[in-house]
């Protein structure tokens, strides 16, 4: 199905975002200048946000999985491969390697190449989650029933994380400085080998960035672990449950999409971490996932059906919304 913005809808759609100050009154928030599209989808509720170096974004869904190519979203439910039918349902995560995208359903690892899609080789059991070692070619997948999976796209050969078999692995974060890795089972975070970083069991996401591990709790707490000398660092608590994270390097500010209330802002260009809440945001419950695109637009997905399930947060959202950017054309 096809849809496609219109400029009265999109002018009728901006909501105005007021920043919350939680730590101090007087200080900037990344938010106070931004505008929020919400995204008209066929069905509301989204699971992952991915964006393909052709400009394409990809919207993983429950019923579906959405393309956004600048002009118009399309819904794939199903596509046929060698004279076999395959359901596009339950997608449940998204990576990218160039123009390739990579789709995990709650069984299947599919890939979007040449305008085509077909299935891969990977017994992945009960899926979770996957996240793409661009750089080596290669997929970490996350199962409830087979361990933490690690598929090389070129070989196409399938190997389990050491320690993991037929565990319950909940998420993987890749240390792409270092060439090694860090997976979650039911009891906590350990790093390749076995190595026990941070033993709690109501973690909800680990996230890595440049030297720094962050790990994610339900009650709010944000652990900080520096992968590069092997040592725990100071924590972060927001008032909120921590569902998914993401750094900005041109903000310098990491973005933590919580369960309840939103987005909050962590700004560390003063050194000490500053926290300030996006403001009432359309999409701000059942936070899932976020993804920055190339021109800087801030997607949120949301996994409650009652909004739209996808905003974008831009500086000048109705020019923006036309992306003119050569990479979209």
């Amino acid at each position: 199905m096809m849809k496609k913005f219109s400029l009265i809808l999109a002018f009728v759609m901006i909501l105005s975002v007021v920043p919350a100050f939680l730590t101090e009154a007087g200080a900037s928030s990344y938010m106070s200048d931004k505008t929020e599209i919400p995204v008209d989808l066929e069905v509301s509720g989204a699971e992952a946000l991915c964006q393909t170096e052709d400009g394409l974004v990809w919207i993983a869904q429950y019923s579906g999985l959405t393309c956004y190519d600048s002009k118009e979203f399309t819904t794939y439910k199903s596509f046929e491969y060698e004279g076999q039918e395959y359901a596009l349902l339950n997608v449940r995560a998204l990576a990218a390697k160039g123009s390739e995208l990579y789709i995990a359903t709650s069984e299947h690892v599919f890939v979007h190449k040449e305008n085509r899609f077909e299935p891969l080789p990977v017994d992945g059991g009960t899926i979770r989650d996957l996240v793409m070692d661009e750089a080596n070619g290669l997929i970490y997948i996350s199962s409830m029933d087979k361990g933490g999976i690690i598929y090389d796209i070129e070989k196409r050969t399938r190997t389990v994380i050491p320690g993991t078999e037929d565990k319950n692995v909940t998420d993987i974060a890749l240390d792409t400085e270092r060439s090694t890795y860090y997976y979650q089972l039911d009891e906590g975070v350990f790093g390749e080998g076995g190595k026990e970083v941070l033993m709690y069991p109501r973690i909800l996401d680990i996230y890595s960035h440049g030297d720094l591990l962050y790990i994610g709790e339900e009650s709010g707490i944000i652990h900080r672990y520096d992968m590069k000398n092997g040592r725990m660092l100071d924590d972060i608590i927001v008032p909120d449950q921590v569902n998914k994270m993401l750094y900005s390097d041109a903000d310098g500010i990491l973005f933590v999409a919580c369960e309840k209330n939103g987005i909050y802002c962590v700004d560390f260009g003063s050194g000490e971490p500053v926290i300030t809440l996006a403001g009432d945001l359309d999409n701000k419950s059942q936070l899932v996932d976020l993804m920055i695109d190339y021109e800087g637009n801030l997607w949120v997905a949301s996994h409650y059906i009652g909004a739209s399930g996808v905003s974008i947060i831009t500086q000048n959202a109705l020019s923006e919304l036309l992306y003119d950017d050569a990479v979209w054309q």
